[in-house]
């Protein structure tokens, strides 16, 4: 077996690692968390103001308003949140991937037990495993990532069965973890 890739990273193939990734990140449950603790945090504050404002009136009626208040809170970071998922995510890739010189170079990867060597017009050097933060396996390609933002697309559809359970058997051997 050979342990040696040349392939040419498509811009499509670019935006669709870019958009798996942020949309991961997106639906993961920290981002949820956040979400709910902001939900909470909003409608306690408007809460304490409608009680420095309102006064008694607001214990009196404190059951309805704060079913609105909830709700219309709710529904502003719901909305927030699928923008942010429809549109801006879409929009934030299509600027990266047009900004990325790899995009339309061959690259060549030839890799060992604890090291791969890129190869490009653009990029040349070898690096070890362990500097890679995690790894994650998507349908079509495999995600090296750098740092929690930067990451190294390495498409599956160049390698064979052979060299994709070697690279898989590396990398949980070698890299931290694989990313959820």
């Amino acid at each position: 077996m050979t342990r040696q890739i040349v392939f040419i990273l498509e811009k499509q193939d670019a935006i669709e690692a870019l958009k798996a990734y942020y949309r991961d990140h997106a639906l993961s449950r920290r981002t949820f968390m956040r979400l709910f603790l902001l939900w909470i945090i909003a409608v306690a504050l408007m809460s304490a103001v409608l009680v420095m404002i309102d006064g008694s009136d607001w214990y009196q009626n404190w059951g309805r308003s704060l079913y609105r208040i909830s709700a219309i809170y709710a529904a502003i970071i719901i909305a927030i949140w699928a923008l942010n998922y429809c549109v801006l995510i879409p929009h934030h890739v299509q600027q990266l991937v047009k900004n990325d010189k790899q995009i339309g170079l061959e690259q060549s990867w030839v890799w060992d037990d604890h090291a791969v060597a890129i190869k490009s017009s653009y990029i040349r050097g070898t690096y070890p495993f362990r500097l890679f933060s995690g790894w994650r396996e998507y349908p079509t390609f495999i995600a090296l990532y750098i740092s929690p933002k930067k990451f190294n697309v390495l498409p599956k559809a160049p390698m064979n069965d052979e060299q994709l359970e070697d690279l898989r058997t590396i990398f949980k051997r070698e890299i931290a973890a694989e990313e959820k």
